[in-house]
Order: structure tokens, then sequence, then C-alpha cells
């Protein structure tokens, strides 16, 4: 094989020869796993081809007279270059470039004036690179280039132009120095006396309303994106069908208007057998999602039968807002819809029907005849699922609002997850931008010396820049359309991603780049249009790069609290200090702990070990025994932080406090309050000494991840004494 050419080809798509693992040793990459990942990608690599295909991409970029999209920050010069044919270098040329408003800047130039920066030929052709720099006052957003002959009439070549501020949004709280405290959750693990076993926006609303009056100014939530309808037993909120859409499941059905004049459904809610399984979802340990979505669907049938009785069609007030949000979305919805729908029908005759890629062969295009057919036959259900992510809208909306009107200086903060489930509408829809025969993971590290695959499949980078990152830029409109702040989860994945290709292990794998700086021009773009904050979750195996420009570029970093111990070059000290409050970065989201980690109080008593020896992901002896010193050992310079600090009012011995008191609780959580991050969050789980977690990564069998409901109804959160008091301090040390 020809080992230079298959290097060049690797690199050329961005494949890393070699990475800084969690040690912050270098570890080369295998040429192997790049081979592999080269065959996933769809290359053939044999020594006959490899050369041919080196020869026929380059060939094929001086092809192209513009590239495929220029994106440019704000104060950056404006150049554009121009790859034209030797035969036409000299020519004549006029280019436009078109606003988002409609305005056109128009102007002839002459190519032979230009500078040549670049050259290629091939026995057959040459080519030559020429720059045209530009001096325009374009404000930010997407314009579209276009270079026509000196007519003007004829077309050559267009692409877009985004021109994007330096930097995300902040708000102006933080701006001015303010810090500001709030609380996470994982939705569907409220429990109330009202909602139907999971918990839904109200209940967001009314916890909301109750946090603001406490100081609260940030809420944040586990990724709401839409799973699968039809299939309640898929519920894991990281393996979302669509990122651009809502997880219908969390709609208060008693809120949506139509429910109020629907007699129907009043009467069929309100009958005492289905007030009964209402009753039972409730009490329940866990979320019973079948059930719950059972009793949804339900009466939402009967709502959406009032809606297209009363209201769509007939110019109403709820009909007009119905036909801006569906112009709103265009046709991605109606796609999303036609997907629910389909999904649905398969499904629903046979559970092993999982999805497109199981689907008859005609049905795996969304423009084929097959499908056309099927939505012509299918309108109303497919106006059913577009109705159901109106009203999702509507209330999530509503929900962030509320919180705005409350007071609060962020409001909600949601999460975008990283990938999505290869079965999903995302994918079906977007089949080019994913790379199907592999999937993202991560390499081996301290917590999985084996490596991780989370199963979705990667974007393919030469696509997202062909489509000037449209579905990155969707995705992150919809979720910025309803909240004050979005974490992005797993934030390494804006510079690279490690594919695992099918058939091989998660430590054969390989990082694959992505352009950094036109998805953090973009990022930066969508966040400053939506007024909305960027948070990148930022743990693990993170090149030191990534935080200089996430920093740059006013991303806020993600620190634990658990994670936060001195570092000698580099490298965690054994026995190290936390870090003090003062050290911790000032453009950061300080955390006690995450949803993938345990809760503060299973990580004192150690109980988080134990269950993780019970599900099988602790074994050896002498490596439980490591982990439970290297706990020990934390714990105790935690205290002596705590102490440091003025939080205790003594020195105290770890090994003397079995158990989580609320008096050390507090203190941990006042002591991130002083640290120098703007933002201070903690799960409500900890606000009320919880022990189980709700996640326990590596796992699906073992763990009911994802399922797990809070001891105690939101009604009563901020009336218990800890949580009162922890509100006032923190309010107090976070000025």
């Amino acid at each position: 094989m020809n080992t230079s050419a298959t290097e060049q080809l690797a690199m050329l798509n961005g494949i890393a020869s070699e990475y800084e693992d969690y040690k912050k040793d270098l570890t080369l990459i295998p040429r192997g796993a790049q081979e592999n990942v080269l065959t996933a990608m769809g290359y053939d690599i044999s020594d006959e081809r490899v050369e041919d295909t080196l020869a026929d991409l380059e060939l094929q970029r001086w092809q192209q007279v513009l590239p495929p999209v220029l994106i440019v920050r704000q104060g950056q010069p404006l150049t554009i270059r121009l790859n034209l044919p030797d035969d036409r270098s000299d020519d004549t040329f006029t280019w436009k470039i078109h606003a988002e408003q409609g305005d056109i800047f128009r102007q002839r130039v002459e190519a032979d004036e230009l500078e040549i920066c670049d050259r290629f030929q091939t026995s057959n052709s040459s080519f030559v690179c020429k720059e045209l720099q530009l001096s325009l006052p374009l404000s930010d957003g997407t314009y579209r280039f276009e270079l026509l002959d000196a007519s003007g009439k004829k077309a050559m070549a267009d692409m877009p132009l985004v021109i994007a501020p330096k930097h995300c949004y902040e708000p102006e709280k933080i701006i001015a120095g303010g810090k500001l405290f709030g609380t996470t959750m994982q939705l569907y693990t409220l429990r109330s006396e009202r909602n139907w076993g999971m918990g839904d926006f109200t209940d967001l609303k009314h916890f909301i309303l109750d946090a603001a009056h406490h100081g609260v100014d940030i809420v944040g939530l586990n990724p709401l994106h839409a799973l699968f309808p039809a299939n309640p037993h898929h519920f894991s909120p990281y393996a979302p069908s669509n990122r651009a859409f809502i997880n219908v499941l969390y709609i208060d059905v008693e809120a949506i208007p139509e429910f109020s004049t629907s007699a129907r459904a009043r009467d069929y809610a309100g009958d005492p057998e289905f007030q009964q399984r209402l009753s039972l979802l409730r009490s329940t340990k866990l979320v019973a999602y079948p059930g719950v979505s059972a009793c949804k669907f339900e009466i939402l049938e009967l709502v959406f039968e009032q809606f297209r009785s009363n209201e769509l069609g007939k110019g109403t007030d709820r009909d007009r807002a119905y036909q801006e949000f569906l112009v709103e979305q265009g046709g991605y919805l109606r796609t999303h819809a036609t997907y629910e729908a389909l999904y649905e029908y398969f499904f629903t005759r046979d559970m092993n029907m999982w999805g497109w890629p199981v689907w008859p062969e005609s049905y795996k295009d969304p423009g084929s005849a097959a499908v056309t057919e099927f939505s012509a036959a299918n309108a109303d259900r497919i106006e059913f699922y577009q109705y159901l992510q109106w009203c999702a809208f509507e209330q999530l909306k509503d929900a962030h609002q509320a919180a705005l009107d409350a007071g609060m200086k962020v409001g909600v903060y949601l999460d975008l997850a990283v990938g999505v489930d290869q079965a999903g509408s995302e994918a079906w829809a977007n089949q080019n931008y994913f790379c199907l025969e592999a999937s993202v993971g991560a390499p081996p590290d301290e917590l999985a010396l084996s490596g991780q695959d989370w199963g979705f499949p990667p974007f393919r980078p030469q696509v997202m820049e062909q489509d000037a990152y449209r579905l990155f830029a969707r995705n992150l409109r919809a979720s910025m359309s309803c909240a004050g702040a979005v974490r992005f989860d797993h934030a390494v994945a804006l510079m690279r991603l490690w594919w695992i290709p099918r058939g091989h292990g998660a430590g054969e794998g390989a990082y694959v780049h992505y352009c950094l700086e036109d998805i953090l021009a973009i990022l930066s773009l969508e966040s400053q249009q939506s007024q909305c904050m960027v948070i990148g979750e930022d743990l693990g195996t993170v090149p030191a790069i990534l935080n200089e420009v996430m920093n740059e570029n006013h991303l806020y970093s993600y620190r634990v609290l658990y994670f936060e111990k001195e570092k000698v070059s580099g490298k965690v000290v054994p026995k190290g200090r936390m870090v003090l409050p003062e050290d911790y970065p000032a453009r950061a989201v300080a955390s006690v702990t995450t949803h993938d980690l345990p809760t503060l109080a299973s990580w004192w008593d150690q109980s988080d070990i134990d269950l993780r020896i019970e599900v099988g992901l602790l074994k050896a002896m002498p490596k439980i025994h490591d982990v439970r010193v290297q706990r020990e050992n934390d714990k105790q310079s935690l205290l002596n932080a705590l102490f440091h600090e003025g939080l205790l009012p003594q020195p105290l011995i770890a090994a003397d406090i079995p158990h989580l008191t609320d008096e050390l609780n507090l203190a941990v959580h006042l002591y991130l309050g002083k640290s120098r991050a703007s933002i201070m969050i903690s799960q409500i789980e900890d606000w009320l000494g919880m022990v189980e977690p709700v996640n326990i990564p590596g796992i699906s069998l073992e763990y009911p991840n994802w399922q797990r409901k809070m001891v105690a109804p939101v009604e009563g959160y901020f009336e218990r004494p800890l949580v009162v008091d922890m509100c006032r301090k923190l309010r107090a040390a976070r000025p």
C-alpha cells in the first residue's frame, strides 16, 4: 500500500495521527485505525486507487471557482479566493452580494488586476487562484455572493457568505460583573400533584416562579429534543430523533387551549378510571414512559380533533398563530412530522422496524414517490404531529418568558445533545450529512479503560462545509429560540470527534477534526442573533487550545467541583488541594456535579462506588481499593478547603463523617458560591440530599438510567429549610 498517499488522504480528511490522552501523554493513532476510518468514509484505499483519489479531490477543488462557503468575522478582511482557468484568468467579471434584507452590492472587477496567490496544473488543465479584496459595510448575517460574466447576466458561480460577530452573546448582568446562581434538573424526574406521571412544561413554569422568588437566575434542563413518540421505550434524552424539535411528552395536555374547549377531552380525562391511571403513574418511583405516553396520546388525539374542527383553516387567532409557526419552521417541520407518521406506521405493525435504515427501500428517501404517496394518504396524521410540535414550542417558550418576567437574568438553560440516533428523523432527512459506517465515542480514559462507543453517527466535516453549516445552525436556533443559555454537550466536538468504524472496538478509532474556526463563527452568530449565551461542556480529554478559543469566543467553560484539583506540570497531584474559589476562571459555570456523575450525597458516602461494583463497572480488587483511597483523599481535601475558606468552624476528619450532613452540603455549595465563576449551579437532587444517580454512563440494562424520579413533589421544594437557607446564602455570596 502507498503509505505516503494514504497519509495524505487521511490528513486531507482531518484524521489525526496522534493525540494527548487523559494522562497528558502523547498517544499515536495506528495507521490501521486511520485506514479504517477512511474506509468508513467511503474511500477505496487500495494501492491502485488512493493516488487517483487524491488527484481527483485536488482537481475538484480547483474546478470550483468559489469555495463552498466563506465565513468572516467582523473586523477581519473580506478576501474572496477565485479559482480561474488559465484562459479566463484575465477576464472581466461582475460580482454581486445579496443581503437577507434584499439589498444588493454590485461591482465589475478586472481579473488581470488581481493578485495571484496560487497555481495548479495537470497534463490537461491549468488554473490560477486570485484574491478579490472587498471593503463593505456588512452587518452580521448570511449573504449570497455571486460571480457573473462581464455583462452581469450569466452566472458563473455563487456561494453563501456569512458575516459573524467576534464572539458569543453574554447577558448584561454578567458583563457588568454580576455573579449568578441556579440549579439543573432532568425535567422528566419532577413529581407534582397534577402532572401525568413525568415532569412537564407546567411543572417547569411553577418551579421557575418559585425559584425566581428565591433569587435563582438560571434553570438548566436535560436535552428536550424530539424522541420517538410511537416507541416510548426509547427515552434517553441523549439519543434523540431530531435536535431541531421537542419531545412532545413534555406537553402539559391540560394547558393546551383546545383541551378546555373540548368536552370529549375533558370528559375522557375526568373519568374516574382515567384519573386512577394518572394517580398510579404519579406514584411510581421510576417514570413509566409507556403508561405516560398512552394517557397523553389518548387525550392529545381528542385535543387535535378539537383544533382541526374549530380552528384549523378558520382564520381564528389560534389558526393564525399555528400558520405562522409552520412558516417559521419551513418544510423541515413537515419532513419531521412525516417521519413521525411513517415511524408510527411501521413500528406499530412490526417492532423490528426500529427506524428508516430497516424500512423498505422505497421509504428510505424522504423525496421518494412512496413517501410522497404516503404523505398524501396520511395528511391528517402528519398535521397532528406538526400540531404537537407547535404546542410543545409554545409551552416551553412560555416557561422561559415566565422566567424573564419573574426577573431571572438568564432563565431556561437547555442542553444540546452532541449526536442523534441513526434511526431518527434528523439522520433520515440529512443522510448525506452522516457517516453511517462509523459511530462516535471516546478513546480509553480513566473511567472507561476500553474507551466508549456512544452509538450515534458522526457528521461528515466536508458535507457540513458544503452545506454552509445550515443543519448545525438550525439545531442551535431551535434551542436558542426557547432559552437564555444553551449548553453544548461534549464541547470538544466543536473541533474533533472520536470516530469508531463499524465492526471495531471503541479503542480502535481515531480523531477526525472539524473546522473549529468556522463552527465557532456560526455559533457566535446564532448566539448573538438569539441573545442566548453558550456554555461548553469541556470535561474529559480536551486539548488546551479548546479552552483558549472558548474563552476568546466567550463560551463559558464547565468546571465540576470533583475534578477541580491543583495540578503540577499539567497532571493532577494525587493528594492535591482543591482549586480555591478565587482561582476559578470568571467565564465559567461552576457545578457541584452533573447528571453523569454521582450526587454529592453518594459521592460523600461512597455508595456510588458500591453501585459501580454492583453493575460491573468496577471489578478488580486493586482498582476498587485505589478508587476508595483516592475518594477518601478527595473528601479530606474538600474538608480542608472548606475550613480554609471559613465555611467550617473547625478542621474535620472525613472518616469521622460517614454521611453528608445538611451543614456540610451547605458549606460545599457556598464554596462554589464564593468562586470567581460568573455562574454557579447545582443539581436539584443535591439541594434535596438525594443519593441515587439519574444516569450511570457505560451501562444500559444494569441500572434504570433516565427513569429515576425526584424524592418529593415540586410543590414543596422551596419550603424546605435547607433549600431556603441555601438560596438566601448563595444570593448573598453572589452579588
